[in-house]
């Protein structure tokens, strides 16, 4: 009999002590999101939520300039500690949090370059959640402002099994509002390899991304089917972790896009610039060639703290593609086009990593040789790096205003 349960691993991403530090309570919702069938070619709907989950850190969005007092006998923290450095009393780095932190690293570190992100909006883009722990919206009714929403498909509030999800979308929410793009959220919760294939493919026709923050290792040839059979819509992972008994290159992730062109070209997958990661990225397995799993993009995130916790960056990545897909003056922009905007777009933020307190000369140093070492063939033959940067979304903007990306294609 065919084996049709799909053992599932968090992908390198320590996500339950990392938000455990983050979050204490949540705020009971007002009212209750109704299960909502929708076509890819609806639009978003305002959310009637306004009571905002009670992170502990994440509402202290505004950036600042932080000076110690000329008195305090604090040691100074080494950039990319997990504790709140202090400084010497002329150190004005920015000190910046949850989604302006972001923001910033994505290159979006002034005002002017705030409103021309708002300024190109055209659309509420569409990103389906796939995966089986489910979404309890009720957590994130204060997230869902400027009409972004969530829906179900598959499954329901009621079916949710686990938080690590809904910390993911809180991330992603919080992102994409600081680059003034609402979202509508399709949540897709099925269980079982046939189930989650059907799921892959109903998302995949409906949204304009689908994202999991799930690795598969079993009996994953279905939902690849269901991938390659949208290949319009751009489809995003977390780079997976494996244990010793698995190699990477049979996850879902690792059949997807490869630098030497192999793979599944519209399944990406993704790393974080950690906050706290001093410039590091993650190791990647490469015990030999089954060890075949690759990186597209690097995205910058605060809620990672450390290389290793991946799941955060999809999320980042995910809202960036969004942005562009609002924007985009072609409303069938496809997947290629949205990995191709990003891939050419990347940059090593040097200048807006020595202006943060995260980070210093050394972090930057250690970024570019880190970079230069996933590019670079390594000893399996593999290129483990498409894009040799950090997504910049200022550079993507640019690039679309130059390439008149930004002009409809309707008028």
């Amino acid at each position: 009999m065919r084996r049709i349960l799909a053992v599932i691993f968090l992908s390198a991403c320590f996500c339950g002590a990392v938000y455990a530090q983050e979050s204490e309570k949540f705020a009971k919702p007002m009212v209750s999101i109704a299960p909502q069938r929708v076509g890819k070619s609806s639009g978003g709907q305002k959310a009637a939520n306004k009571v905002f989950p009670t992170f502990r850190v994440v509402d202290k969005n505004k950036t600042q300039v932080v000076s110690p007092p000329q008195n305090s006998s604090a040691k100074q923290s080494e950039p990319g500690s997990s504790k709140t450095p202090g400084r010497q009393p002329d150190d004005k780095r920015l000190v910046k949090v949850y989604g302006d932190w972001e923001a910033y690293m994505l290159g979006i570190d002034t005002p002017e370059k705030a409103a021309l992100l708002k300024l190109h909006f055209k659309r509420i883009p569409r990103i389906a959640l796939v995966g089986s722990s489910g979404l309890n919206a009720g957590k994130l009714a204060e997230r869902l402002k400027n009409n972004s929403s969530i829906k179900y498909i598959v499954g329901s509030e009621k079916s949710c099994r686990s938080m690590h999800d809904v910390f993911q979308i809180s991330e992603l929410l919080l992102v994409a509002e600081k680059l003034f793009c609402p979202l509508e959220i399709q949540v897709y919760q099925a269980a079982g390899s046939a189930n989650l294939a059907q799921a892959f493919d109903q998302a995949g026709k409906s949204a304009d991304i689908v994202i999991t923050y799930h690795s598969f290792w079993h009996n994953v040839e279905p939902l690849l089917k269901s991938v390659e059979a949208n290949p319009d819509t751009l489809y995003i992972a977390p780079y997976g972790e494996v244990g010793p008994q698995y190699f990477s290159g049979q996850a879902f992730q690792g059949h997807g896009r490869h630098p030497d062109g192999s793979g599944v070209r519209n399944l990406i997958t993704t790393i974080p610039l950690a906050r706290d990661g001093k410039g590091r990225l993650l190791t990647v397995s490469k015990r030999n060639g089954k060890d075949s799993q690759t990186i597209n993009f690097i995205a910058p995130s605060s809620y990672a703290h450390t290389p290793g916790t991946t799941c955060p960056s999809v999320g980042v990545t995910a809202a960036v593609a969004a942005w562009i897909v609002s924007c985009a003056g072609n409303a069938d922009i496809t997947a290629e086009e949205i990995i191709t905007l990003m891939k050419d777009n990347v940059s090593i933020p040097e200048e807006r990593m020595l202006n943060i307190i995260n980070y210093n000369q050394a972090c930057v140093n250690t970024l570019r040789s880190e970079i230069r070492r996933f590019a670079d063939i390594d000893d399996t033959n593999i290129r483990r790096l498409e894009a040799e940067g950090v997504l910049d979304l200022w550079k993507i903007c640019q690039a679309m205003s130059s390439q008149g990306l930004f002009e409809s294609d309707r008028e």
